[in-house]
């Protein structure tokens, strides 16, 4: 009976330390939370300064809406997407709906 309880007990740390560090690692792909930012550059736009842009693991991060909407799209946010799409047109239809 001992054998059997120290069995699930063992199961229960595998499958609790599996789970943890599949989650904590999910995290860190999706987050900047702790991500050090390695510069800040300033944003240029049609020769105008138009913000900052951030540089996060060698990538670099700019404000979407200021720079859609100096490229001459509306810029809209439905659920978790950010669309821009040419003035005029409806920033809810999908190009798969044709």
């Amino acid at each position: 009976m001992i054998m059997k309880k120290q069995g699930y007990l063992f199961v229960g740390i595998l499958v609790g330390a599996a789970l943890s560090f599949s989650l904590s690692a999910f995290g860190a792909e999706t987050s900047f939370v702790g991500k050090k930012i390695q510069g800040e550059k300033d944003l240029v736009i049609q020769y105008e300064p138009s913000g900052k842009v951030l540089i996060v693991d060698g990538r670099s991060y700019a404000p979407v809406r200021m720079v859609g909407e100096s490229a001459g799209y509306d810029v809209a946010y439905t659920g978790k997407q950010v669309i821009m799409v040419k003035p005029g047109a409806d920033p809810t239809q999908s190009s798969t709906e044709e």
